[in-house]
């Protein structure tokens, strides 16, 4: 009779502890980095492509063709002055927290196609605009370089991206088109906003854990 009884106990416990494996493989972490054309878009700025990057942490929610990706991501945005005989760039940096939603499709043995898109919230670092005056380099904050006009503390920007997933690896082109001004400007009491916003288009290689 006992070993009848421990029977059905033992397969109580079986089935209690094998769903344990599947949720804890359903999260994955992992790190990206990529580099970045990042410009201005509106009037305010007459402005042409420079070079930036982004580097970060992220984690995949979820499993098959729907997951949420989270990241805390660095990056560098900003522009080169379209003016002739100018030298001067604007490095705008932030911490970057995009929450992306990934819908994907098999693609071969071992890879995957995806496509994603959402929101994210820039966190301002820094601003710097850096160029050479006589030979010398120069490194200032927006601010002093363009009086009475300096980075927000924050922006919104609106994220797509399409790549593909090969094994652990993956890569990615990203557009991060800015939603909000990036700079804020003051004169006596009255404050504005120019018609500044971000966009950069990166090429982004990632790695899961």
């Amino acid at each position: 009779m006992r070993r009848i009884l421990s029977l059905p106990l033992a397969a109580t416990v079986m089935l209690a502890l094998t769903p344990a494996a599947p949720l804890s493989a359903q999260n994955v972490y992992g790190v990206m980095a990529g580099g970045s054309l990042a410009n201005f878009s509106g009037d305010f700025i007459d402005s042409k492509a420079t070079m930036g990057f982004l580097f970060g942490g992220f984690a995949n929610l979820g499993r098959g063709d729907f997951i949420i990706q989270p990241a805390v991501l660095f990056n560098r945005k900003g522009a080169k002055d379209n003016e002739v005989g100018s030298d001067v760039k604007i490095h705008l940096d932030y911490i970057q927290i995009p929450v992306l939603v990934q819908i994907g499709m098999p693609s071969g043995t071992n890879g995957r196609l995806f496509l994603s898109a959402g929101p994210a919230l820039g966190i301002k670092m820094g601003c710097k605009a850096k160029g050479s005056e006589s030979g010398v380099n120069v490194s200032v904050d927006c601010d002093a370089f363009d009086e009475g006009v300096d980075a927000k503390s924050t922006e919104f920007s609106f994220i797509g991206e399409a790549g593909m997933e090969f094994g652990k690896f993956s890569v990615a082109l990203r557009g991060d088109i800015g939603l909000t001004n990036a700079f804020a400007a003051k004169a006596g009491n009255v404050s504005i906003e120019p018609d500044a916003k971000t966009s950069t288009l990166s090429l982004i290689g990632a790695i899961r854990f």
